[in-house]
C-alpha cells in the first residue's frame, strides 16, 4: 500500500491522521496463509509527495514491490504540513488539536513534557501493538526533538521493543542513534555512516533475526528515513544522475508566481531571481538523488521481507507515506 502525501500547498483539509487507524486495521485483520502471523512494515519518507516529485520515474524497486500490485491513495493530505505536527498525527491517530504539536520545537509540542505524558504513553499505535504481544521495531527520524531535551536518548518511546531513534532532525552524516536507549555516535565515513542505507540493513538484520527467533510472533518494522529533507547529502554512486533538464524543479502553472493577485501569504515572497532558481534547480536535483537511496532501501527491506517465506510474506502489509511534501519554487519559495 503506497499512500501519497500532498505538499500541503493547496490548503486541503482532507485528513492524513487515519494512518494509525489503517495499521491498527490491517494488524487486526489479516492472518495469512496457515495462520501465519502478520508483519506490517512501514516506510516513512521526510518531505516527500508525488505531486512535485517524479516518485516512480526514480524508484524502480519501489514501483515494482509496493505500487504495481498494491493500492494507491490518490487523494490522501496533511493537514499540517510541517515535519513533527504531522508525524504526530501518523503516530497517534489525533489531529494537530488534540495533540498539540504546533511547530518542531520543543515548546511547540514537538516531543515535549505534554506530547510524552498524554500521547506517546498510551495513544500511539505501537503501544496498542505492543500490549498484543506484537515484535516491534522503530528506526530513524521519529519527532524532530527526540532527545533534544534532558532524558537525550535514553529516553525510549513506549510501544517499541527494538529501538534506533534518531536524535534530533533528519541527517545524513555525523549523528547519535538511540540503541535501545544507549548513545550511538556516527561519523562521516559513508560505508559505515550513511543513515539511509544503515536504516536499511538494520530494519533488515531485525525482520530476519525476528523471523529466526521467534517464527509465530506479529511484528511491525518502521523505518523513517531522512531522504529528502535537507541537507540532501546524496550516496556516492548516484552523485552524477539526473543532469541538465532531467533534475530541474517542474514549472508548475504557480512555479515562481508572485504577488499580484494572490493571498496575503503567498505576497510576502519576491519572485525567484537567477540565482534562486539555480539554488532551486540544484536542491530538486539533489533530492531526487536521495530518493535513489531511499529505494535501495525498499528493496533491502522487502528482500528480508520474502525470506521469512511464503506464508509470512502472505501475512503481510507494507506501507509507504511520508510526513509532508516541499515546494521547488512554487509560488516563489524556492
Amino acid at each position: 500500500v503506497q499512500l501519497r502525501s500532498s505538499s500541503g500547498s493547496s490548503g486541503s483539509g482532507a485528513s492524513r491522521s487515519a494512518m494509525a487507524a489503517l495499521l491498527l486495521c490491517a494488524a487486526a485483520s489479516l492472518r495469512g496463509a496457515a495462520g501465519a502471523p502478520t508483519t506490517v512494515v512501514v516506510i516513512l519518507a521526510d518531505d516527500v509527495d508525488d505531486t512535485l516529485l517524479p516518485l516512480m520515474d526514480v524508484m524502480p524497486n519501489t514501483q515494482k514491490l509496493i505500487q504495481q500490485d498494491g493500492v494507491t491513495f490518490a487523494n490522501s493530505f496533511v493537514t499540517t504540513a510541517v515535519c513533527c505536527p504531522s508525524r504526530s498525527s501518523i503516530m497517534s491517530g489525533l489531529y494537530q488539536h488534540n495533540h498539540r504539536c504546533l511547530r518542531n520545537d520543543i515548546p511547540g509540542g514537538c516531543s515535549s513534557p505534554w506530547w510524552k505524558e498524554n500521547v506517546e504513553r498510551n495513544r500511539t499505535f505501537a503501544v496498542h501493538l505492543q500490549k498484543a504481544g506484537w515484535r516491534t521495531f522503530y528506526g530513524g527520524k521519529y519527532l524532530n526533538q527526540y532527545a533534544m531535551d534532558k532524558a537525550g536518548v535514553a529516553h525510549i518511546p513506549p510501544g517499541w521493543t527494538d529501538w534506533l531513534g534518531l536524535r534530533g532532525n533528519s541527517v545524513y552524516y555525523n549523528y547519535v542513534l538511540s540503541k535501545d536507549g544507549k548513545a550511538e555516535h556516527h561519523g562521516k565515513d559513508y560505508a559505515a555512516d550513511y543513515l539511509v542505507d544503515l536504516l536499511a540493513n538494520r530494519t533488515a538484520d531485525f525482520l530476519r533475526t525476528t523471523f529466526k527467533t521467534t517464527p509465530s510472533a506479529n511484528v511491525l518494522a518502521m523505518v523513517g528515513t531522512p531522504a529528502a529533507h535537507s541537507p540532501y547529502d546524496v550516496a556516492p554512486q548516484f552523485s552524477h544522475d539526473f543532469p541538465n533538464a532531467s533534475g530541474q524543479a517542474p514549472r508548475t502553472p504557480n512555479w515562481n508566481v508572485g504577488r499580484e493577485g494572490k493571498h496575503w501569504l503567498v505576497g510576502q515572497h519576491h519572485v525567484m531571481k537567477e540565482g534562486e532558481i539555480m539554488f532551486s534547480d540544484s536542491t530538486f536535483r539533489r533530492r531526487l538523488m536521495t530518493l535513489e537511496s531511499l529505494d535501495s532501501l525498499v528493496g533491502t527491506v522487502l528482500s528480508a521481507l520474502e525470506e521469512g517465506g511464503e506464508a509470512r510474506v502472505a501475512g503481510s502489509w507494507v506501507f509507504m507515506t511520508a510526513d509532508n511534501g516541499f515546494p521547488s519554487g512554487q509560488f516563489t519559495m524556492p
